[in-house]
């Protein structure tokens, strides 16, 4: 009797705290509107979102509210951090720039194999002509991109090794557990996601993966979708993509993947509610038997992450060549010229991009881009945002500076539909028995990171203010932000692409 007045005390001080929390959000968003009310736009967006997912939701009936109104909340509060305190943005692009600079150690293990290589640039130094733009992107991917992600992985390994990642995660998914209800293994893969790949995040929990309900898979796949491993983030900042609107990103991504999963798969299973605490938060020790042994594990993972990045790269470019040849075709047949498969999702996500806070002028090329990233992979797609915003695409650009955060949430996360075999492969090595119920969510779960990635784009879109004193200005190709050595926004947000 006594345990069950303490649980019916604390359940009534959780209702209470969040009751709160709602309240200020409320009023927050009415007094933010009233300043500025293109944001609006996005809070409607993100209510679509939101509509568009109960829709679909496979029992809404039986949606329990409290991760899903915690995961958003967790979500507004780490974006208003980040995006609207000076303390939160100082905290996270503190740690970009030492991300950054982390990342570099590369460069001397490439160094060493490959030499000092010269810098692949035009006479005039723009890369203006299409065989130095091509040439520029090989030498980039080759010899920055590649080490970077070997040495990352590397660093992973380590860390695993030591125990750190596991003390990180176990912290994060204790927290994510006792705000949200959701079971133990599902907090376990969301904390890990934000450091971890498809895989590698169903992998922490393999010994839990054959007795979990649907939902639960369900859970682990999305969470997967909806975020990048750390080797790939610390390669996409090689192509001068923010590292901490990617860092801010990834880990706004473990609540709300949270929070979307159980809004679009909840869970039905009485004994998975949450009521009492999960005891499965524990996290499988790797079994290297030194440091030694770590670090070769961890460039060994590094080198085939590189390997399944080319192979993907030289697959989906080469299936796009094709499938744009065949559109142009069939266009020229009806007299639409230069008919391509990015000129069609360029339409279709429009309104998607428009209802994030997309500027009107910039829906076409964000839209085009989200496309891209689904159908395609977010490589590709971030690899053309760069181009775009650097000017290195002839009749597309990119310059306003909320078009290309709102793309810079939008398009991290691992949803596409290649990443469906990749999550499915792995995830069906570890638990063999249930590979039909994994096919089952498999696509749904894909979806459901993407809206992920959306949702995001739209808290992004609601909190960015636009700067007061920044210009636009252009050196070597590439667009930078300046107001001397730095943009200042409305209030406390400060922001620096490079």
């Amino acid at each position: 009797m006594r345990k069950s007045t303490v649980q019916l005390r604390t359940h009534r001080i959780a209702t209470l705290v969040l009751l709160g929390v709602l309240l200020c959000i409320g009023l927050f968003l009415g007094l933010e509107t009233a300043k500025q009310p293109d944001q609006f736009i996005s809070i409607g967006g993100y209510v679509t979102i939101l509509l568009i997912c109960f829709v679909c939701s496979k029992h809404p009936g039986q949606v329990r509210w409290r991760p899903v109104i915690w995961g958003l909340a967790l979500q507004f509060c780490l974006g208003l951090f980040v995006l609207r305190t000076s303390i939160g943005f100082e905290a996270f692009n503190f740690l970009g720039q030492k991300f950054e600079g982390f990342i570099k150690f590369a460069d001397e293990g490439s160094a060493f194999v490959f030499g000092d290589l010269p810098v692949v640039t035009s006479p005039s130094g723009n890369l203006t002509d299409l065989t130095l733009t091509k040439a520029y992107l090989v030498h980039n991917f080759v010899f920055q991109v590649a080490p970077t992600v070997v040495f990352f992985a590397t660093v992973t390994s380590v860390l695993y090794h030591l125990g750190w990642m596991q003390f990180v995660i176990h912290k994060l998914a204790w927290l994510m557990q006792l705000t949200l209800g959701i079971s133990g293994p599902e907090a376990i893969s969301a904390a890990g996601s934000i450091f971890l790949g498809l895989t590698d995040c169903a992998m922490l929990v393999r010994p839990f993966l054959p007795t979990m309900t649907n939902s639960e898979l369900f859970t682990v796949m999305t969470a997967g979708f909806a975020s990048i491993a750390g080797s790939v983030l610390a390669a996409f900042t090689t192509l001068g993509i923010s590292a901490s609107f990617l860092l801010t990103a990834n880990v706004m991504a473990a609540p709300t993947s949270l929070a979307l999963s159980k809004l679009v798969y909840p869970e039905t299973d009485e004994r998975r509610h949450g009521n009492k605490k999960d005891d499965r938060l524990d996290i499988e020790i790797p079994k290297d038997r030194n440091l030694l042994e770590a670090v070769s594990a961890g460039a060994s993972m590094g080198v085939s992450i590189v390997a399944h990045i080319v192979g993907n790269l030289i697959a989906f470019l080469s299936f796009l060549a094709f499938i744009n040849t065949v559109l142009t075709w069939l266009g020229g047949m009806v007299n639409i010229q230069d008919l391509t498969f990015q000129t069609i999702c360029s339409y279709v996500f429009m309104p998607l991009a428009f209802l994030a806070g997309v500027p009107w002028e910039d829906c076409r090329v964000v839209a085009e881009l989200f496309g891209t990233k689904t159908f395609l992979n977010e490589f590709v797609a971030y690899v053309d945002m760069s181009n775009i915003v650097k000017g290195q695409v002839p009749g597309k650009t990119l310059q306003n500076p909320r078009s290309v955060a709102i793309a810079t949430f939008a398009l991290c996360g691992f949803a596409n539909f290649g990443s469906i075999g990749i999550q499915l492969g792995g995830m069906g090595i570890m638990a063999p028995g249930r590979r039909g119920d994994l096919a089952d969510v498999a696509l749904r779960s894909m979806l459901t990171g993407a809206m992920v990635g959306l949702l995001n784009a739209c808290m992004a879109g609601l909190l960015y203010q636009d700067p007061v004193l920044s210009t636009v200005s252009t050196l070597n190709g590439t667009a930078l932000l300046n107001s001397t050595q730095s943009c200042q926004y409305t209030g406390t947000l400060l922001y620096c692409m490079c």
